[in-house]
């Protein structure tokens, strides 16, 4: 049944940004909306829909996204917050089970429907499509677009539109060519950034703002929203292919496991080449998706590809128990080699193919790019998005040598380290909002890390979140040691792992104290997580306790009220531990 209703949308544009005000009501065929991070576009494509669903009738609109997992998190939960942002729940009609049904249904007779595209079943069976949104566009192909654009036809009583949203990543993708190299009199095309969103919160706006200076290509694609080749790129080319070769020399597949970050598995095929001809190097992308337990993840690959289990799969070795699970559910797999330097100069060795399909892989290569220095010189270090936060804004700080919570310290300043040194660090303060870890030690005291902040144990690196139980290592001496009494040079071409563990054994010699873990509590609320950067890479001390900074950080936090004084704490180790 479809019917008219009357709802006054007079107050809408007081509850969107004046950059989108106008397209509420544009037409064309093509509404093109691409532009930074946190610019709000998602959020203004929900207001819209919304006002389409109960101002016009005979609805049945499609919201996509590559993966149908994700759908729910991000597009349909900014729907389901733009209907009740305007206090308009009574005329719909939806689930907030997490386990609910995914259509929305409006009292006029209007439906939005979610689907991911690597459905395509599900997606065929969807007749009369009256709108689409694709949602994160630069995730599908062009392909997946001219489908979705072939059903939108058909004479229809309200206009036909198509909505992209998305990120520019890279001056090499298809909707560049699309919609920007040649010029479409159907599209409207609209940029926008985090500059543009009157709604947004400061402490997200610092985050952006530090990319300057971590990261100036970062910050002119993620933060800006242009479109661009990031400097330092680490894999600089690679060609698109429509399948794998039938034929190869190594055939086997790859797993990095996650759970809040997404589990990526990937089919890997390898042709030798002879002489000094670099051999070929095959991706595929298998499943690349968060929130999987091991049993899901093992249906989901017998399913989409059960060819591999006859073949050999290496898996992240930080996981041994989930390693476990698979061998015993019958895959033949081993533990991976976790050696990030040495498995670059592997694949830089090699000439790069992927498969059309593999959208996440080939925005990896697109932005798996060196950490850059302030000088915008690439360091002998891997830049990754979701690096830099550490600890808790309540955490205390050596900084200038005087203690002070991670969130009041100067963007700024001198920065003590694990073995007392000062170091001079950049971008202090507020990094963004993730999930962290309260660790409790044995004698009362607590920490909050973010989940795989490594600290040093007994064995060896540990994640946060792993640590129930652990017994971590406590510093008793705290002289000036230098990377050189570790026969170490901070200019060593040596790879990382390697690094480590020439540390780790020259630390335990220091180290005559443990202590236990007594538990590991996952808060469920994200906090605001603080950081620092300098410009090499070394390791802190938490609370008296060694963590491994991976990313270029150097800081020391304790727990006292007071500072103490540098050399106090050189003479006086107590001062960490009590």
């Amino acid at each position: 049944m479809n019917k008219n209703i009357k709802v006054d949308f007079t107050h809408l544009p007081n509850l969107a940004n004046n950059c989108y005000v106008n397209y509420f009501m544009d037409f064309s065929r093509y509404l093109v909306l691409y532009g930074g991070a946190g610019s709000g576009k998602s959020v203004f494509v929900g207001q819209k829909i919304v006002m389409r669903m109960l101002s016009e009738t005979n609805h049945k609109f499609l919201v996509v996204r590559k993966v149908a997992e994700t759908i729910r998190e991000s597009a349909r939960a900014e729907i389901i917050g733009a209907i009740e942002q305007m206090g308009l729940q009574s005329l719909f009609r939806y689930s907030t089970s997490p386990t609910g049904e995914m259509t929305i249904k409006t009292i006029n007779g209007n439906s939005i429907i979610f689907r991911g595209l690597d459905d395509k079943e599900k997606l065929k069976s969807i007749k009369d499509i009256t709108g689409v949104w694709i949602e994160e566009a630069s995730d599908i192909t062009l392909d997946d677009f001219t489908q979705l654009d072939l059903r939108l036809r058909g004479q229809l009583k309200n206009y036909k539109q198509i909505i992209l949203s998305f990120n520019p990543i890279s001056a090499k993708h298809w909707l560049k060519k699309r919609f920007f190299d040649e010029k479409d009199p159907e599209a409207t095309v609209s940029h926008t950034t985090f500059l543009d969103n009157r709604f947004l919160d400061e402490k997200y706006i610092s985050v952006l703002n530090s990319l300057k200076r971590t990261n100036p290509a970062y910050y002119k694609i993620y933060a800006l929203g242009k479109w661009g080749v990031l400097k330092g790129l680490i894999y600089q080319d690679y060609t698109i292919v429509d399948e794998l070769p039938k034929d190869a020399d190594v055939h086997r597949y790859g797993i990095d496991f996650g759970f809040n970050h997404p589990t990526a598995c990937t089919e890997v095929k390898i042709i030798h080449k002879e002489g000094i001809e670099p051999d070929e190097l095959y991706l595929n992308e298998i499943v690349y998706e968060s929130m999987l337990t091991n049993t899901q993840l093992m249906r989901k690959i017998k399913t989409v590809a059960p060819h591999l289990l006859k073949l050999k799969g290496y898996l992240d070795s930080a996981e041994p128990a989930r390693i476990a699970d698979f061998e015993l559910a019958g895959f033949d797999v081993v533990g991976a080699l976790k050696d990030v330097t040495a498995g670059i100069d592997k694949v830089q060795s090699m000439k790069i193919h992927v498969t059309r399909r593999s959208t996440h892989i080939i925005d990896e290569l697109d932005l798996y790019c060196w950490k850059l220095d302030r000088n915008g010189n690439p360091l002998d270090e891997v830049l990754k998005e979701n690096d830099d936060a550490c600890f808790s804004g309540d955490t205390k700080v050596i900084v200038n040598n005087k203690l002070m919570n991670f969130e009041d310290i100067p963007k700024e300043g001198m920065i003590t380290g694990w073995d007392g040194t000062q170091k001079e660090y950049y971008n202090g303060g507020a990094i963004k909002k993730d999930k962290l870890c309260l660790i409790t030690l044995s004698d009362g005291s607590t920490i909050k890390a973010t989940l795989d902040h490594k600290f040093l144990t007994i064995n060896g690196w540990v994640e946060a979140q792993q640590l129930k139980k652990a017994q971590l290592l406590k510093s008793t001496t705290f002289k000036k040691h230098s990377f050189e009494k570790a026969q170490l040079s901070k200019s060593t071409k040596k790879d990382k792992n390697y690094r480590r563990k020439k540390i780790y054994n020259y630390i335990s010699k220091k180290t005559k104290e443990f202590i236990e873990v007594e538990s590991v509590e996952i808060i469920k609320e994200k906090a605001q997580t603080y950081c620092v950067t300098t410009d090499d890479g070394c390791f802190s001390l938490a609370n008296g306790l060694i963590v491994s900074n991976c990313d270029s950080f150097r800081y020391a936090t304790f727990i006292d009220n007071e500072a103490p004084k540098i050399v106090d704490i050189i003479k006086t180790p107590r001062l960490l531990t009590r």
